[in-house]
């Protein structure tokens, strides 16, 4: 999936990093959390994915990287399931391969094209509405709200120190 925002590099990557405000744009994320921040850039998170009855709720652990080159100013967000930083819980089907990869580049200082890849195994023999749910919808709503998101003065004008705009 590929996308044109009129924001910064650093209000983007801001978002992103604001990980208890995930349930406000990510695709079904009913809760999020940050397990263990690494850096300013890097840290991993749990996440709780509301499923559609009949399908038992999805949860995982996360490895989020945002990188940046110093030369081009682009910006790479990487986003891995790490399927056993955590115990599993009850009643929670554990998503055993997610990864996420943005390519994030800057246009000019106010508009960047990020180019997204999702690949995704929900686990637990889904069946294949659920997949095809998150596949193609899953992107396309997270999409549409992060645009609601980058209009947010918290992020608007945020200057991150590891961020070139």
């Amino acid at each position: 999936m590929e996308t044109i925002l009129r924001t910064s590099l650093s209000c983007l990557a801001a978002v992103i990093l604001d990980i208890n405000n995930y349930p406000s744009w990510s695709f079904n994320t009913k809760k999020a959390y940050v397990l263990r921040q690494v850096s300013p850039s890097e840290l991993y998170f749990y996440s709780e994915i509301n499923s559609p009855w009949p399908a038992s709720n999805r949860d995982l652990a996360v490895h989020l990287r945002i990188t940046q080159d110093p030369v081009s100013r682009s910006m790479h967000i990487s986003a891995d399931e790490i399927p056993d930083f955590i115990p599993q819980k009850e009643n929670i089907v554990r998503v055993p391969l997610s990864r996420e990869v943005w390519k994030v580049v800057p246009l000019d200082k106010n508009t960047i094209r990020i180019e997204y890849e999702l690949e995704i195994d929900p686990g637990a023999s889904a069946p294949a509405w659920l997949i095809n749910s998150f596949a193609t919808k899953g992107p396309y709503e997270t999409f549409r709200n992060l645009r609601e998101q980058i209009r947010f003065p918290k992020y608007r004008n945020v200057s991150l120190p590891f961020i070139i705009n």
